[in-house]
Parts: structure tokens; sequence; C-alpha cells
């Protein structure tokens, strides 16, 4: 019997996305396959046409969501378009805030963070010239990655209560200028009602 592309690829996203709906619930350690095929409406033998356990249906989600990082920083860095950088991944973040809100959560996959490093540093190494083992410059890029990261999270985690364009010139800001003086300065301006 032949598999219709459609029906198994329409099988597999509701499989996901219940998988999802419960991953945003709770650890996948407490998720089981029943939960999953509970939730999306099908027996556990479906399942297992498509999916070896829970795992792997996290591991789908996220190299569907890595692979759309590779390519953007790809263009970013092999392009020369570092200064749609922040805009190039405020998009991004759009598009997988949800997913990357909790995969970078605290009850998230810690593997993820370093996966998404482990795409960007080579490629922003080799446009900057640095070399692979440069630890100066590896503690750089773990500080201004990891608070691009964390400043994007929680950009996402507050239902972006402020607009794209403020996040990008607000992380900007940070970038540009110490960063303490920046949060001074923003106390400042709630103090006066601005």
């Amino acid at each position: 019997m032949k598999k219709q592309p459609e029906k198994t690829a329409l099988t597999k996203a509701y499989l996901t996305t219940a998988f999802w709906e419960l991953y945003k619930e709770k650890p996948i350690t407490k998720i089981t396959v029943k939960d999953v095929t509970d939730r999306a409406g099908y027996f556990r033998s479906t399942f297992y046409l498509y999916f070896t356990d829970v795992y792997a249906i996290l591991e789908r989600i996220e190299d569907d969501i890595l692979c759309d990082w590779e390519t953007m920083v790809s263009e970013v860095f092999e392009q020369g378009k570092n200064e749609m950088m922040l805009e190039m991944i405020t998009a991004f973040y759009e598009r997988y805030g949800e997913y990357m809100s909790v995969l970078l959560s605290p009850k998230g996959d810690p593997a993820f963070i370093q996966k998404i490093k482990d795409i960007m540093r080579p490629k922003m190494f080799a446009r900057l010239k640095l070399p692979d083992k440069d630890a100066k410059g590896s503690m750089i890029f773990e500080f201004v990655i990891s608070a691009m990261l964390a400043f994007l999270t929680e950009w996402y985690r507050n239902a972006k209560n402020i607009s794209a364009e403020s996040a990008i010139k607000l992380l900007q800001s940070l970038g540009s200028e110490d960063t303490m003086a920046v949060m001074l300065r923003y106390a400042a301006e709630v103090k006066n009602g601005n």
C-alpha cells in the first residue's frame, strides 16, 4: 500500500503540533507517546510510522528551525549583510519566536542554544577573519550572542510588548553603548514619565 504524501505530511503535522502543545506545558521527560497520540487523535501505531519516540519530534522541530537559522546566518555573513543582521534575526524571531522562547527557556532543550552558536560562530569568525581558536574572540562572541538571544527571547516572552522596530533600536543601542549607561538612561526616562 502506497502512502499518500499529503496525508503523511498532515499526520506528521498533527503529531508535531500535539507534541509541541504538550512540550510548552511540561518537560519532555514527562511526555509519553500516548500523550501525543491522545492529543492528536491517532493510535500509537500511527505515531511509530513517523517517529521513533517523542525526542525524534523535538529533533525534527529543532532541525527545521536550525536549517532556517543557518540559511539566515549564511546570508548575513557570506553576502556581507552585517548591517541587516539585527533586522534579520528579529524577523527570524517573528517567525519562530514561540519555539525559540520555549527551547531557550529553562524548561527547553539545554543543547539548543549551543546548536545555534555552533552554526553562527564559524561563519562570524570567518567573516571577521579571526582564527578558530581565538580565546578573546570566543569570549566576546559568547557575550554578544548570548545577550542577543536572551534579549529577543524576553521580547517574545513578553508578547512583543514593544514594536520590532523599537526592539531593534534598543538592541542596537545596547550593542553600541555602555549597557549600564543605557539602563541608567532608561531608568531616568521612567522616573520622569517619558
